[in-house]
């Protein structure tokens, strides 16, 4: 039975807590909203066009990069032949589907 006591004189202790504090009208809060929302604005940015530079520019650099390592592998492609690997001759006379 003194469990009990504890318990309640736990939770009388937890509700006199809040005694003297007042409940929020849903006004204050919509008042708080819209003085906020009416404020002046910091000056907003112009258009981040230096971003868009420096990306363009990284893009068109990687494009050209691929372009030149694509062509290099073809070219050294094409001058392999399947007598220089035996793995791949053997791949190439199999009759597997990969």
């Amino acid at each position: 039975m003194t469990n009990n006591t504890g318990k309640e004189k736990w939770v009388d202790d937890v509700l006199n807590s809040l005694q003297g504090m007042h409940r929020i009208q849903p006004g204050d809060v919509y008042d708080n909203v819209m003085a906020k929302l009416n404020r002046p604005q910091a000056v907003i940015r112009p258009f981040p066009v230096k971003h868009w530079a420096v990306a363009a520019i990284l893009l068109l650099a990687l494009n050209i990069g691929s372009v030149i390592y694509y062509r290099g592998n073809s070219k050294n492609a094409a001058r392999t032949t399947a007598n220089e690997h035996p793995l791949a001759a053997q791949f190439q006379s199999s009759t597997y589907n990969y």
